[in-house]
């Protein structure tokens, strides 16, 4: 009898930060959360387990909205302190062979070019197995951080993200796949005529380009999204390739994947090549 095969993946929950730091069960590893061991491992783990991939959850903000104070997230470790998980997919990169490693980074914390250079990067060093968990901010204190005076709102973000998407992806595919020659015979290393400028005017974005380094292995790295308003789940359809999603009962899982199907078709691309993991 055949089976069909089913997608597996791992969110880290908290991201690069503490980890059963109160339990017997943390170890030395809870006083030295900071070196990537734990997560390295846990890598190698499920990829052992024959996972699909591993994302690594992040925030750039220590809450501070219970008693207008960050005393107890401090105190108890509470979503916070995290580490920068782009620093982290490196180790569990080289220590893995096939598991894809997913970094959360925000539209609203990173310039295109800078995202769009770091993720061809990591698709580079990984052989084709990294990925960018793609978010868009959430709360104010974050915002603040990056010296906003507050998040943008909710439907403008995604309006934001889909101009940010679309310029990263000019700059992924800036290099023609084939321009990086580099032939010693003719001193050739990249053909010129297959790098292009991509002279993007958005309203909320612009850049030059080209990106400053040649196509990565899969053209673009996997874009991995877990918006779930109306409005997130248009930009998922549009965008992602797969789809972190969250349903209290099988019939609304299938609901949820019937919606995102339906609207990436609107968009002209076939469903079958978005993956959505409840």
């Amino acid at each position: 009898m055949s089976r069909k095969p089913f997608h597996l993946a791992w969110f880290i929950s908290k991201g690069y930060g503490p980890k059963g730091w109160r339990n017997q069960w943390g170890g030395p590893n809870a006083a030295n959360w900071v070196k990537p061991d734990l997560l390295v491992s846990l890598a190698q783990n499920l990829e052992r387990a024959a996972f699909d991939y591993v994302m690594i959850e992040d925030s750039c903000n220590i809450p501070y909205t219970y008693k207008n104070s960050h005393e107890t997230y401090l105190r108890y470790a509470v979503d916070s302190p995290k580490l920068d998980p782009s620093v982290l997919a490196p180790f569990m990169i080289q220590a893995t062979s096939k598991i894809g490693i997913v970094t959360t980074l925000s539209t609203t914390e990173y310039n295109p070019f800078l995202l769009a250079r770091l993720t061809n990067t990591l698709d580079h060093v990984s052989d084709g197995r990294s990925g960018w968990n793609l978010v868009t901010g959430s709360n104010d204190g974050g915002a603040q951080n990056f010296g906003h005076e507050r998040q943008f709102p909710h439907d403008q973000r995604y309006d934001m993200a889909d101009e940010y998407v679309e310029v990263v992806q000019k700059l992924w595919d800036s290099w023609e796949a084939d321009a990086m020659v580099i032939d010693q015979e003719q001193e050739i290393f990249a053909d010129p005529t297959k790098v292009h400028p991509v002279h993007f005017e958005g309203r909320y974005f612009r850049s030059r380009g080209p990106l400053s380094a040649p196509r990565s292995p899969q053209g673009h790295p996997v874009i991995c999204q877990a918006g779930g308003s109306a409005r997130g789940r248009t930009f998922a359809a549009r965008w992602a390739e797969t789809i972190i999603a969250s349903a209290g009962s099988v019939a609304a899982m299938k609901a949820f994947r019937d919606d995102i199907r339906a609207q990436a078709a609107g968009f002209g691309r076939n469903p079958d090549h978005i993956k959505v993991l409840s």
